[in-house]
């Protein structure tokens, strides 16, 4: 049977076991979001065939989420052990938050059960062209925003805060507080976690960062990773772009292009009547910011486990070979 124990903040590197492999791409699968929201979702968890289980209590119903597999977790044996649980508990079977590519394998398992769909509780997903961009008319207010913002603090820079920043956040909450305008209960409630759940900043999994100003912090973001945020598709490989094109035909996913070959690419691309988009022209190429927010959060190695991939000869290192071939031929 299982047995369940509530969420509480010496649980967080145990949940995290599980979620920081999860890409179920659902803001619930964090252990941050169960520990900022216990008070509302009163989430509780059991380990069960190499998985986690997460039982909510929402207005007084006991409600699951989909079970999060470890590197060796059954996914099968997890629900049968819910499906145990509810019968031993003379309780209702009800799944929450399902991810949309398991949902169809619930359906099948369970023919009785009801699929709904609350808008309410969709996650936001924004095209991170749009927000890097603002592009055309629709975002004229926010550009506004970003240029007032400039002119107030031309020389606010944004970078990672750690442990030893907490002075600084800590008055940066006392600033904040003062002109914070929302008089809702549910809005000040929602202060209070998230300055809660920053006082956890320093804790190697969360991504803590903020714009400061002539020393002091005008604003701070605070997150998370579940995942992957990219799905290798293939092996690294130096192939023709007719190969390229070729492979670039079956992905059904939004497709950009990037590198120093990115717009003979996208050019290709287009002949072939393949719908790829040419990255912005500050993120065609790589730089040191995106080396340094690459390495942010990561452990560190020695400067001699950094070394090239090569995934072909030079030019000089192939005439080469090409003349030797050559020449031993004649011989």
């Amino acid at each position: 049977m299982l047995t369940f124990k509530p969420v509480a903040q010496r649980d967080l590197s145990r949940l995290r076991r599980y979620y920081k492999d999860c890409n179920y791409q659902l803001c619930e699968y964090s252990a941050l979001v169960k520990l900022m929201w216990r008070g509302h979702l009163h989430p509780q968890y059991a380990e069960a065939a190499g998985c986690l289980i997460v039982k909510n209590c929402i207005d007084g119903k006991p409600c699951f989420d989909y079970p999060v597999p470890g590197p060796d977790g059954d996914e099968e044996a997890a629900l049968c052990a819910i499906e145990d649980y509810c019968v031993e508990q003379g309780i209702s079977l009800e799944l929450s938050v399902v991810p949309k590519e398991k949902a169809a394998k619930l359906l099948e398992r369970y023919p009785r059960f009801h699929l709904n769909n609350f808008r309410s509780w969709r996650d936001y997903i924004y095209e991170a062209n749009d927000l890097r961009e603002f592009p055309g008319r629709h975002y004229s207010g926010q550009r506004n925003h970003v240029n007032k913002f400039r002119k107030l603090y031309p020389e606010a820079q944004f970078r990672a805060l750690g442990k030893d920043d907490l002075p600084l956040i800590e008055r940066f909450w006392q600033d904040y507080t003062e002109v914070f305008e929302k008089t809702s209960q549910s809005a000040k409630q929602e202060l209070a976690l998230a300055k809660t759940m920053l006082r956890l900043t320093g804790v190697s999994w969360l991504y803590v960062g903020g714009m400061e100003y002539e020393g002091r912090l005008i604003s701070i973001a605070m997150a998370e990773r579940c995942g992957e945020t990219l799905v290798r598709l293939r092996e690294d490989r130096a192939i023709s772009l007719d190969d390229l094109c070729e492979d670039l035909q079956n992905i059904e996913k939004p497709i950009f292009l990037v590198g120093d070959g990115a717009q003979l690419c996208y050019n290709t691309c287009l002949d072939m009547g393949i719908s790829a988009v040419l990255a912005p022209g500050n993120l065609v190429v790589q730089s040191a910011w995106g080396v340094a927010m690459a390495a942010f959060g990561q452990k560190p190695a020695p400067a001699e486990e950094l070394l090239p991939v090569y995934l072909r000869l030079s030019q000089a290192e192939r005439e080469r070979q090409a003349r030797l071939a050559a020449e031993a031929e004649k011989d």
